[in-house]
């Protein structure tokens, strides 16, 4: 093909390629928000809790995280350990070995306690590796003595030897709650954590060994917690773009930057603005959905989601309507399960967790 030839096909095909970048319907962008998660047990008749000490390496130091993480949480009214006595309970061959959790059982009783976490570390490492290398390196080059009229050339060769630390990392932790009226465990989870890093030329920095175990301890320590109450967590919430050459899609836009920043009063003003000049912009009606739906305002969340549906359909729009009813769901979950807590702080807050290493 001649390059006229190949000139023409482009002025050609360039409009229509154009075209339908411009008639393509905006993709999907995501804004930040929190909501709330129930728990994921049944927390009824649960309301004052003492953490006891547990087992193995850091097992103190765990304990106390927990008892913090809790008393952040402000769900349950927490009991400190050192207001039980333990009762030692007889074996069939006598009172033997160390304290067990059954031992406080009838001291708990006794201060109202209703439940007992008890829990066994099972893996608290973090190692160390040093890995050497040795590469080798060829050079060639080309040397003028402009003074004498000479040239040459030479190779050079030489090696080189580096280090690198890898680190490696986990805890284990088994997490159990015990009904103090029964004695009957009510919910158990054992989760691990792990890390990899490594220090060498190409890497900056490397956590020091007690803050890797440290953050694993307390990922660990956020999903037992998830388990026993309800808690926020931050949500990535689609937004929509609204059509080229859709009246107000500069507003919208404009909406979903401050949404993406996380200042959604200012975006719905920008939407509901969109609105008042062009009703029928679904992405501006979108938009506001998934707003009410990070302020809890569920009713209104999923009016605009069906009003948005019922002008286009988009895969997006009937995605984001699901969401709305799961977090409008949740949300009726957590409000049902914070009725029946009393939160009544009867003991200083704890120490956070520090390590000895």
């Amino acid at each position: 093909m001649t390059y006229p030839q190949i000139t023409s096909q482009l002025v050609r095909w360039v409009p229509v390629c154009v075209w339908a970048v411009l008639l393509l319907p905006g993709c999907a962008i995501t804004a930040p928000a929190t909501a709330w998660r129930p728990a994921q047990i049944d927390v009824s008749g649960i309301e004052q809790l003492c953490v006891l000490e547990f087992s193995g390496e850091q097992g103190r130091s765990v304990a106390a995280a927990l008892t913090a993480r809790l008393w952040e949480n402000e769900f349950y009214t927490l009991v400190d350990v050192a207001d039980l006595s333990p009762i030692r309970v007889a074996s069939a061959s006598g009172i033997t070995g160390a304290v067990q959790p059954a031992d406080y059982l009838d001291s708990a009783r006794g201060q109202g306690v209703d439940g007992l976490i008890i829990g066994d570390v099972i893996e608290y490492r973090c190692d160390d590796q040093v890995l050497s290398s040795t590469s080798m390196h060829v050079s060639s080059g080309r040397t003028e003595d402009a003074d004498h009229g000479l040239s040459s050339t030479g190779t050079d060769m030489g090696v080189s030897h580096t280090q690198t630390i890898h680190r490696e990392a986990t805890v284990s932790i088994a997490f159990r709650l015990v009904e103090v009226e029964t004695g009957k465990v009510r919910a158990t989870r054992k989760t691990t954590q792990t890390f990899q890093g490594d220090l060498g030329p190409d890497s900056a920095r490397l956590p020091a060994r007690g803050e890797v175990l440290d953050e694993l301890t307390q990922k660990c320590i956020d999903e037992f917690v998830a388990l026993l109450a309800p808690h926020e967590v931050v949500l990535q919430f689609p937004l929509a773009r609204s059509h080229l050459f859709q009246r107000g899609q500069t507003l919208v836009g404009k909406g979903n930057e401050f949404a993406r920043r996380g200042r959604w009063e200012e975006a719905i003003a920008a939407w509901e603005q969109t609105l008042e000049a062009n009703p029928a912009n679904d992405a501006a009606l979108y938009n506001l959905a998934m707003a009410h739906a990070a302020r809890s305002d569920f009713c209104q969340a999923e009016d605009y989601a069906i009003r948005a549906m019922n002008l286009k359909h988009r895969d997006l729009y009937a995605r984001g309507l699901e969401q709305i009813r799961s977090l409008a769901a949740d949300h009726e979950q957590t409000l049902r399960q914070r009725q029946q807590a009393r939160v009544i702080r009867v003991v200083p807050r704890p120490q956070q967790l520090t390590s000895n290493r």
